[in-house]
């Protein structure tokens, strides 16, 4: 294992945008490059580069190992630790425009930040400032799978170095669909509890979308309650539509379809059919859901199912009458304080 102290973002952050414009540039002109953006796509990156930005986090390792990378925000006074795993994206996982609100909130001050370590595993090697979503290769090998494989990687080399006499392991969206199946090879290590954010569990991805698709139809709360346009609400239902007739056909009928989203084809095709509850089955430790009713990504229905299921586990279940599944990205994030609670009350 090799370590880096973190680096001075400000005084990067303007190379950083000028190079990450350049690669684009000399990409979109290689003839390699067998991608068709479409304007709306091509401005959506544009954004993206313009709007990248890097969190103030605390003074923070960056540590290297034979499988990855991660970062460590070390507590020296703590034998305790939060394994965090964010959101899908094709940026850093620290980067603030990706990580998720529990990075900003938790280790920015509170009583989490003053009685644990952090470690943030990374996606594969990806470097702070860089975009990896036009890159080909990038794109084939970011697959649940594989980064299931990566995670375990560094997080199992990480643990096996550090002694430390709880660890919670914390997923929120794309961490929370690979929390079980990590916990199934990391059980060997002293995880103490599990937090799922916005993750659901017991429907597959398939089924998912067929209930939102039946919700978006029968215009329930989480769609009327948002401002959403004829437009939007068509597009919505053109997603669900398209997404469920390619995974039954089992083929993507458009790259468009999939460069919408930080997600390929065979990123979906790993979740797709995927039950979370057959991992959940044999966990039996404390676990916290966490879903907002008004999810338009991951229905709600998928963690009830969850607690109709396993009542007489140690898993709690708390749900937010206005919460969205974006909202874990945004300023006020409403589960936070419950999170705290729920952490320190399980792990005393």
């Amino acid at each position: 294992m090799t370590k880096k102290k973190s680096i001075d973002f400000i005084s990067i952050s303007v190379a950083t945008g000028i190079i990450l414009f350049a690669s684009f540039l000399v990409y979109m002109v290689s003839p390699k490059n067998q991608i068709e953006l479409t304007a709306f796509q091509m401005q959506g990156l544009i954004n993206s580069i313009k709007n990248t930005h890097f969190s103030q986090y605390p003074d923070f390792n960056e540590l290297y190992f034979s499988g990855g990378k991660g970062y460590e925000i070390k507590n020296n006074s703590s034998d305790k630790l939060i394994i965090y795993m964010g959101p899908s994206s094709w940026g850093s996982a620290i980067e603030r425009k990706w990580s998720g609100k529990l990075i900003d909130v938790f280790l920015t001050g509170g009583e989490l930040f003053e009685k644990y370590s952090f470690f943030i595993p990374e996606k594969f090697d990806r470097e702070i400032g860089a975009l990896y979503g036009l890159d080909v290769n990038e794109r084939q090998r970011y697959t649940v799978e594989n980064l299931a494989e990566n995670y375990y990687s560094v997080i199992s080399e990480y643990l096996s170095i550090n002694n430390y006499k709880s660890v919670i392991i914390y997923g929120a969206e794309e961490g929370a669909f690979l929390l079980p199946l990590l916990y199934s090879r990391l059980n060997s290590f002293n995880i103490t509890a599990l937090v799922s954010d916005s993750g659901g569990g017991g429907l597959t991805y398939f089924e998912q979308q067929q209930v939102l698709l039946d919700k978006l139809s029968r215009n329930e709360k989480s769609f009327a309650s948002q401002p959403l346009s004829r437009d939007d609400k068509a597009n919505l239902q053109n997603f669900y539509e398209t997404w469920i007739r390619t995974f039954q056909t089992q083929r993507p009928e458009s790259a468009d379809f999939f460069m919408s989203s930080p997600m390929t084809y065979k990123w979906y095709t790993g979740i797709a059919h995927l039950k979370l509850s057959e991992y959940y089955e044999k966990i039996n430790i404390p676990v916290l859901f966490i879903h907002g009713n008004l999810d338009t990504v991951v229905p709600v229905e998928s963690t009830q199912q969850m607690e109709n299921n396993y009542k007489n586990k140690p898993f709690d279940f708390y749900y937010y009458a206005d919460m969205t599944h974006n909202q874990i990205k945004q300023q006020t994030y409403l589960p936070q304080d419950d999170i705290t609670k729920w952490i320190l009350k399980i792990d005393q």
